[in-house]
């Protein structure tokens, strides 16, 4: 485990590190950053950094001065926009993010059939099943249109029940192709956290994981999926 930032100063002073050192303003700059990372936080405003640096510093015994600008000229920290900072590894997790959806939007094409769409929502409408209301419906077409999307709302607007049908679209789709006997390429449902990934587990049918185990898996087995379908769950459970 590492350190707190407590320990790791007071080791750093009694070592010799004297207290207005700039490595040690940026460090508390770089520890500031972190802080709000690990509550949840990507970015955040320079003036509130460098004011929270300051109480780690101890107010009064030394100014953060320009730790900020020193922490930008060396690539630990990028800025962004105006007063806003984030950690270098945050800037760079966000822009390859970016850049692997638009690596996926850029082949374009259509992910699922159209009379396959719709023959799964007409399945999904009989009376034994639940119904999907015209905004449920544009969302299963909109997901199978393309190879990245987004679904969101509240709780009890439907969300689990658009998966269910585009996830029930991908296999009567493979199935048309292949016939019974195929398994499709694989279906990935990922969650930040255990409770969630078990709920998505019992509303669909399928299995699921936390973000943390199906990564770990991946490195363990050296085998990284070449293709297949990922669901994330982006919402974390309390």
């Amino acid at each position: 485990l590492l350190e707190s930032w407590a320990s790791v100063d007071a080791f750093a002073l009694r070592i010799g590190v004297l207290p207005d050192d700039r490595r040690r303003r940026v460090a508390a700059v770089a520890e500031a950053l972190s802080e709000r990372y690990r509550a949840g936080d990507m970015l955040a405003g320079t003036s509130d950094i460098t004011r929270r640096a300051q109480q780690l510093l101890q107010p009064g015994s030394v100014p953060v001065g320009d730790a900020c600008a020193t922490a930008i000229g060396r690539g630990e920290i990028v800025e962004v926009g105006n007063d806003t900072i984030q950690l270098a590894g945050c800037h760079f997790m966000e822009r390859e993010v970016e850049r692997l959806i638009l690596d996926r939007l850029r082949l374009g094409g259509r992910i699922l059939d159209e009379n396959v769409i719709q023959q799964v929502l007409t399945e999904t409408e009989r009376p034994a099943r639940i119904s999907l209301t015209p905004r449920q419906c544009k969302a299963v077409r909109m997901t199978a249109a393309s190879r990245v999307s987004v679904i969101s709302g509240g709780a009890g607007t439907g969300k689990t029940a658009v998966l269910r049908a585009v996830l029930d679209a991908r296999k009567a789709m493979w199935t048309a192709r292949c016939g019974l006997g195929e398994a499709g390429p694989p279906i990935f449902q990922l969650a930040v956290a255990g409770r969630a990934a078990k709920r998505m587990a019992i509303a669909t049918g399928r299995d699921a994981w936390t973000i943390a185990r199906f990564i770990n898996s991946i490195e363990h087995s050296g085998r990284r999926p070449a293709s297949g379908l990922v669901v994330i769950d982006e919402k974390a459970v309390a």
